[in-house]
């Protein structure tokens, strides 16, 4: 139901788009839209008929446009390339692929370049949002969340590791000993290697805390001395383990986490989207030409 929702208020912001990019033609000409019953629809009185009944909301759309890109250049805000992808592509999962998107835009009458349009706008308002709460939160609010989340920042006993995945306990001895005798572990990894993942990059594992490994990994793995190899059989094969380094578990000090709570704040307190608009209208000098067209954000 979210989702509906959310295109509800899209659609309704997609209109009034195409109103936009049609009032920037030039209705001044006698040509014929359309002719019922022998009376005929000029250009001109077309429209007409739009700005009256739409005039007043495109022009306040096309302000909040100039408004935003406005403050998005001012704040120096980049857009997310990656992330309006992700949304995207969650937006099609959720229609139900390609197949639902097509049926969507024929029911609306909306074409996919517009609804994407939109999608970059409200993006582009979020980011504003957030940067305008990010630059207000003190250090006080930052280490206030802290103490009152100390423990949910606590840092867990973490394993760097490598390893190398072979079929038998021969090979794994014989890979041991080739090691010891100081051939390089990455190489050993891409020649002979079975995990898929981590044998073409050398073998490497990054950090990872109890709980995220095999049991038979993950107890060779902590029992053992940052700097030594260990073997240790499991269902998928023998592993020759490299432990590169070992991280007690111990309380997250605030200047580890400052950075992410302050995010975290950011997000928790920034304007909805109608709100900044409606900020920004109110700190913009805007002028109006043209009678009847006083936006309702003004």
């Amino acid at each position: 139901m979210k989702l509906k929702r959310v295109f509800v208020c899209f659609l309704a912001l997609l209109v009034i788009f195409i109103g936009a990019m049609s009032m920037q033609a030039n209705p001044t000409t006698d040509e014929l839209v359309a002719t019922v019953n022998g009376v005929d629809i000029t250009v001109e009185e077309f429209f007409q008929a739009l700005e009256e009944q739409g005039g007043a909301i495109v022009l306040e759309r096309l302000i909040r446009n100039i408004l935003m890109v406005q403050k998005q250049e001012e704040l120096g805000i980049d857009v997310d390339e990656d992330l309006l992808e992700h949304q995207w592509v969650m937006i099609l999962i959720q229609l139900g692929g390609e197949p639902g998107l097509k049926q969507f835009l024929e029911q609306t009458g909306l074409t996919e370049d517009l609804f994407r349009e939109e999608l970059r706008a409200n993006h582009i308002l979020t980011s504003i949002a957030k940067r305008l709460a990010y630059d207000k939160i003190t250090d006080e609010e930052i280490e206030e969340y802290f103490n009152e989340n100390r423990d949910s920042f606590f840092i867990e006993e973490q394993v760097e590791a490598s390893h190398i995945l072979v079929e038998t306990e021969e090979l794994a001895n014989t890979i041991l000993e080739a090691l010891k005798n100081g051939e390089s572990f990455e190489e050993l990894s891409k020649e002979h290697s079975l995990d898929p993942v981590a044998g073409p990059k050398g073998g490497y594992l990054g950090f990872f805390s109890r709980g995220k490994m095999i049991v038979e990994f993950e107890e060779a793995a902590f029992n053992t001395a940052p700097g030594e190899y260990v073997l240790v059989e499991t269902h998928l094969g023998w592993h020759i383990i490299h432990i590169l380094e070992k991280i007690e578990a111990r309380d997250a000090e605030l200047s580890e986490v400052y950075d992410k709570i302050k995010d975290t704040l950011a997000e928790e307190q920034k304007m909805p989207t109608n709100e900044l608009i409606m900020h920004l209208f109110e700190e913009a000098d805007i002028q109006i030409h043209r009678e009847g067209y006083v936006p309702t954000n003004n």
